[in-house]
């Protein structure tokens, strides 16, 4: 879940008070809760950007106490909680290099994961994660770089493990928390009571495919197939050529007549080349297999945190969405992995709509939640 404490209201990079009641942000009724679990969801992955917390930090107390209300909403219904500490995407002065870069602020970010330990340890029950970052880093180095996150993070855990021994941490990799960046973890640095979350947004190109934030010319492209031979270069380049002429963005300059040659050159590489399907997927999820076998890591402590794919008029209509979804569930539970969707949300997520709280069919088949009849 995103929308609730992980979009603040802001004055460009300044924080208003208070942070979380705007329009971006959903609030959770006691039924919707229940709604969630009545459909099978059994843990909640809460996203929670640091920033607020640690800009008002003199009226923390209320942040802190709203985050752990809900927290303990969830908790009496049965769910499982990992607390996703969530640096800002957006313009902010607290995204993840802010914090791993700057030693004043790496402290100010200690001191608020400090502080939700604490509220964690309180509790009666247990049945709640801390993790440390989300998408730290995006460098996939298997040499370490200044201010690497795995140095950071290993300064983090071990500062929390000082006051709070027993607390489930929940740790990752770099290069953006993928599979790649988790095999580059080292266990042996950590205990029984850590959590490896990943996530999974393989091929990216499909995931992410049409999206205007993502980068030229993943941005341009549009009606790739999963699997590959579910589709064609052909279709996929005329459905893209027909957004490159008529759609918005090409007038405005995001998408630039260079862009459509470098859209050919990656639609080719996907269906030419890559061919993804699933056994490309399962190939993915042995590695992962495989490194917790040479670390004796349990795999009830591997957490798949995040996995989707954009919701489009084209991967819809042809089914490619639920497939990869279906996928990527099928192969995570086959290797006894847990999972969870990214998002609560429309774009990438659960709901049907923008607007309003319909769940979308289609996902929740895929998911596993509902059967086709």
């Amino acid at each position: 879940m995103s929308r609730i404490f992980a979009y603040p209201d802001k004055n460009g990079s300044l924080y208003k008070w208070p942070p979380f009641f705007n329009e971006k942000n959903l609030r959770f009724s006691d039924a919707e809760i229940v709604k969630l679990k009545d459909v099978g969801f059994d843990f909640v992955r809460l996203s929670v950007d640091p920033g607020p917390y640690i800009y008002f930090d003199r009226y923390d107390d209320i942040l802190y106490s709203e985050l752990f209300d809900f927290i303990n909403r969830l908790r009496r219904h049965g769910f499982v909680v990992i607390v996703d500490s969530h640096p800002a995407t957006y313009s902010s002065n607290w995204k993840s290099n802010d914090i791993l870069w700057n030693e004043i602020k790496f402290k100010s970010y200690l001191h608020y994961l400090s502080k939700i330990a604490s509220r964690i340890s309180d509790m009666d029950e247990g049945g709640v994660i801390l993790q440390l970052m989300n998408e730290p880093q995006g460098e996939c180095s298997a040499s370490l770089i200044e201010n690497d996150w795995r140095i950071k993070q290993k300064i983090l855990f071990d500062e929390l493990r000082k006051k709070w021994s027993n607390l489930p941490i929940a740790v990752s990799g770099t290069c953006w928390s993928s599979i790649d960046g988790l095999l580059l973890l080292d266990p042996r640095d950590f205990d029984k009571n850590t959590f490896y979350d990943f996530h999974f947004y393989d091929p990216y190109v499909f995931t992410h495919q049409s999206i205007i934030w993502t980068k030229s010319p993943i941005s341009g492209i549009f009606g790739l197939s999963y699997p590959y031979n579910h589709g064609n270069k052909k279709s996929t380049l005329d459905s893209s050529r027909f957004e490159f002429e008529n759609n918005e963005r090409s007038r405005i300059g995001q998408i630039s007549p260079l862009s459509f040659t470098e859209i050919e050159s990656v639609v080719d590489k996907y269906y030419l080349i890559d061919k993804p399907e699933l056994s490309y997927i399962n190939s993915r999820f042995k590695k992962i297999s495989d490194w917790s076998i040479r670390y004796s890591v349990p795999k009830r402590n591997i957490i798949l945190g995040e996995f989707g794919a954009v919701k489009t008029t084209y991967t819809i209509a042809d089914g490619s969405r639920r497939r990869w979804l279906y996928d990527v569930r099928t192969v995570a539970e086959k290797n006894h992995i847990a999972w969870a969707l990214w998002d609560y949300g429309y774009l990438f997520g659960l709901l049907q709509a923008e607007q309003g709280k319909e769940y979308d069919m289609d996902t929740l088949i895929s998911l596993g939640l509902i059967s086709k009849d």
